[in-house]
């Protein structure tokens, strides 16, 4: 299933990462603390994947059957029926993948404790795994699966 994939879908699905270790580059480079941004771009990438899930799939029908539909309506549209599965099921992880979003985003505002400050700057290569980190890793991992099961 990986080899069906097209290079415009690794790099879109990379680019969140390519963004991620840029970050962390600049982060040690400048001895700026960004991490607080890493969850919610990992959250709402994740949202950019399934949001192109909810398109149907364009069916193609044989020329055959074509010939059987001529006499009907225009307004009737022929779709997959694993296509319109999954889409159902996206709709629903949407609303989930707003609510993982949307907790990082508040997780990711709240100013850490002094105790919180204190142990980032003992272990300052690992500060930046944080629950709202995790939780943007869970959002773009969700999104990744929805849009690899759509395929192209």
């Amino acid at each position: 299933m990986l080899k069906k994939l097209s290079i415009h879908k690794w790099i879109s699905i990379g680019f969140p990462i390519y963004l991620i270790i840029f970050e962390l580059l600049l982060r040690e480079f400048s001895e700026v603390d960004i991490s607080s941004f890493l969850g919610p771009t990992l959250a709402a990438s994740g949202l950019g994947f399934m949001i192109e899930v909810l398109k149907p799939k364009k069916v193609e029908i044989p020329e055959d059957f074509k010939e059987k539909l001529a006499g009907l309506p225009d307004n009737i549209s022929i779709r997959n029926k694993d296509d319109e599965k999954l889409i159902f099921a996206s709709y629903g992880f949407v609303l989930i993948c707003v609510l993982i979003w949307f907790c990082t985003c508040a997780l990711s505002i709240k100013s850490p404790s002094p105790e919180d400050i204190e142990g980032a700057k003992q272990a300052r290569n690992i500060s930046f795994i944080s629950f709202a980190f995790l939780l943007g890793c869970l959002n773009y991992v969700i999104g990744v699966v929805f849009s690899t099961l759509k395929g192209e």
